[in-house]
């Protein structure tokens, strides 16, 4: 599991049209958060210009446009926005992820299949592959291009891990901060369980902006998220211990 400060670990998504809104949700909760995603949404309203004045608040910027078109275009979109955000979305396509500027893919976020898409929707589309297949499949073009992590499901978190490692940032959109309930996402986990799986980062907006006291529920996710995180650093230390020669020695010695 990645080292990562925790008021990092939440992405608050600002997934409305009001700029001033928007504004005003970075200062009440900025004391907390140090990580905002601007979608699709707030950036055709705010524009560049929302963006760096969120950048100029110190903080972390996940510029969420899911880039996605012919290479030359995407390529070009990238540079119109590249000095504006830390992290940027592009649909992970082998052709797109092959040729994004060297330069760039530090910043690249690739995305494999919308959390609100079940395997019917795939099916429906014409896909042959299940949900899991093809978040594999989409998530090593942006891994072994060296883009900078993937957005996907936490339902695929455990699977992304063993195959590819921790040498990505795994961001998981769609979070609940309770149990899911049925709305317009399919493929959705509880945040206890995302970081449990080795997630780094959290996308979470409603929940937070729908709260009746934000501020104490932010708290309290961050300190339940301290503790799993700490626990599952010290289940992957204990892990390494008992795979290294003492370990073994020790281990066969107590059986």
């Amino acid at each position: 599991m990645n080292n990562i400060d925790f008021n990092k670990r939440i992405i608050l998504a600002l997934d409305v049209d009001d700029v001033e809104f928007a504004k005003n949700w970075v200062q009440l909760t900025k004391s907390r958060i140090k990580f905002y995603k601007v979608g699709l949404q707030l950036f055709l309203k705010g524009g560049l210009n929302f963006v760096k004045w969120l950048k100029d608040q110190d903080v972390d910027v996940m510029l969420d446009l899911k880039l996605f078109d012919i290479p030359r275009t995407v390529n070009a979109a990238l540079e119109q926005v590249k000095d504006y955000a830390d992290y940027i979305t592009v649909h992970s396509r082998m052709k797109i992820m092959k040729e994004i500027p060297e330069n760039v893919r530090h910043k690249i976020l690739g995305v494999t299949v919308l959390t609100c898409f079940d395997n019917d929707d795939l099916t429906y589309d014409g896909c042959s592959f299940s949900p899991k297949t093809l978040v594999l499949k989409r998530a090593k073009y942006a891994i072994y291009n060296k883009c900078a992590g993937v957005v996907a499901s936490g339902l695929e978190i455990t699977d992304l891990r063993e195959r590819f490692g921790n040498e990505f940032k795994m961001i998981v959109p769609s979070i609940k901060l309770e149990k899911p309930r049925d709305d317009d996402q399919a493929r959705v986990v509880t945040y206890k369980q995302a970081f449990k799986d080795g997630a780094d980062h959290i996308v979470v907006g409603r929940p937070i902006i729908q709260s009746d006291d934000p501020m104490d529920l932010i708290e309290r996710v961050q300190e339940n998220m301290r503790y799993i995180v700490k626990r599952e650093k010290r289940k992957e230390e204990e892990d390494d211990w008992e795979l290294s020669d003492l370990g073994r020695h020790y281990s066969q010695e107590y059986e």
